[in-house]
C-alpha cells in the first residue's frame, strides 16, 4: 500500500547502525542508476567547508558544456553527519553531472552541501546552483524507517536512494526551465515534479522509484495536517496532491501498474481513469521542449 503508519522513534545507537546498512544499500541503488562510481563529496570541482557555503563561481570558469561543480560545508553535529553521508552514498554529485551532460546545460551547475534544512532543498537561478541542506535527507531516513520499522535496512536505503534521486532531478528540472527558457503553464514546481517524474521513468526500475517518492510524500502530509494558511498559498502543491500527480503518472505509464492500483485502491478511480492521456501529455510535452537541447534526439518513453 501507498499510505504508511507512524511508529516510535528507534533508539540512536540502533538508528545508527541501521543507517550504516541503509547508506550500504544506497551505493548498490547509486551503482544500479548508472553512477559513474565517483565520490560525491570528491573529484574534480569539489570542495569542503567548515564555514558557511563559498559563493558561487563565475560561469566563465566553465570549460565545457554540462559541467558540474560541488561544494560540501564540513557537516557538524549527528543529523547534518547523517544527511551528509546520505547525500554522498546517493552519489549526488555524478547523478547531477550526467543529467547536465546528457541535456547539453549551457551554464556550470553548482551543487551546494549545506548544515541544517532552512527551507529544504531549492534551486537558484541567480547562480545556477542546487543547494541541498544535509538534514533534509536525514529527515527522509528517520520519515522512511518510522514509517516502515517492518522493513529492512537495505529497503530503507533503497527508498532514501529513490527519493534523493528524485528531489536532485526535481531541482535539476528548474534548472532545465531557467537554463533554456522553457515554456511553463501553471506552478513551476509542479512542472519541476513532471520533469523528474519522466526523468526518473527512464531508469531500469524508474517506476518503483517514482513510487518511493510518492510514498515519503504521504508520509510526510503528516505535517499538514491540518493545513496551515500559508501552505495555501505556497508555490508547491500539498504533499498529498504532489504524491497523487506522481502515481498517476507511473500508472499512466504503465498498463500494469495502472491495473495494480486500481485493485488495491491506490487512486480514486475517476483519476485514474485519467490517468492515461495525463502520462501522455506530460511526456510528450517535455519531450518537446527539451528535444531541442538534446544532440541525438529524445525519446523518453519508458523502457525504450
Amino acid at each position: 500500500m501507498i499510505v504508511r503508519t507512524k511508529s516510535p522513534v528507534v533508539s540512536s545507537t540502533l538508528r545508527l547502525l541501521l543507517l550504516a546498512a541503509a547508506i550500504a544499500a544506497l551505493v548498490l541503488f547509486a551503482a544500479g542508476c548508472g553512477s559513474s562510481g565517483s565520490s560525491s563529496s570528491g573529484g574534480s570541482g569539489s570542495t569542503e567547508s567548515s564555514g558557511e557555503a563559498e559563493p558561487a563561481k563565475s560561469a566563465a570558469t566553465a570549460a565545457a558544456t554540462g559541467e558540474v561543480e560541488a561544494e560540501w560545508q564540513r557537516p557538524r553535529g549527528e543529523q547534518n553527519q547523517v544527511g551528509y553521508e546520505l547525500l554522498k552514498a546517493s552519489e549526488t554529485r555524478s547523478l547531477a553531472k550526467s543529467l547536465a551532460t546528457v541535456f547539453e546545460l549551457p551554464n556550470p551547475l553548482l551543487i551546494k552541501g549545506v548544515n541544517g534544512f532552512g527551507g529544504g532543498p531549492f534551486y537558484n537561478p541567480e547562480d545556477n546552483s542546487i543547494t541541498l541542506p544535509y538534514e533534509f535527507p536525514a529527515v527522509v531516513f528517520e520519515v522512511i524507517s518510522q514509517s516502515n520499522p517492518e522493513e529492512s535496512a537495505y529497503e530503507w536505503g533503497e527508498a532514501v536512494g529513490a527519493v534523493n534521486s528524485f528531489i536532485l532531478a526535481h531541482e535539476f528540472g528548474h534548472a532545465l526551465i531557467h537554463n533554456f527558457e522553457l515554456p511553463v503553464l501553471g506552478r513551476e514546481e509542479d512542472a519541476a515534479d513532471g520533469i523528474a517524474t519522466v526523468l526518473l521513468l527512464k531508469a531500469e526500475e524508474g517506476a518503483s522509484y517514482a513510487a518511493e517518492t510518492a510514498e515519503f510524500w504521504v508520509s510526510f502530509s503528516g505535517r499538514q495536517d491540518p493545513p496551515a494558511l500559508a501552505e495555501y498559498a505556497d508555490n508547491h502543491s500539498f504533499d498529498r496532491q504532489r504524491a497523487d500527480n506522481i502515481l498517476c503518472w507511473v500508472a499512466g505509464s504503465d498498463e500494469g501498474i495502472l491495473q495494480s492500483f486500481a485493485e488495491n485502491e491506490i487512486l480514486p478511480e475517476s483519476r485514474l481513469a485519467t490517468c492515461p492521456s495525463e502520462w501522455q501529455l506530460l511526456r510528450r510535452s517535455v519531450e518537446q521542449v527539451l528535444e531541442p537541447h538534446v544532440k541525438n534526439g529524445l525519446n523518453l518513453t519508458p523502457g525504450e
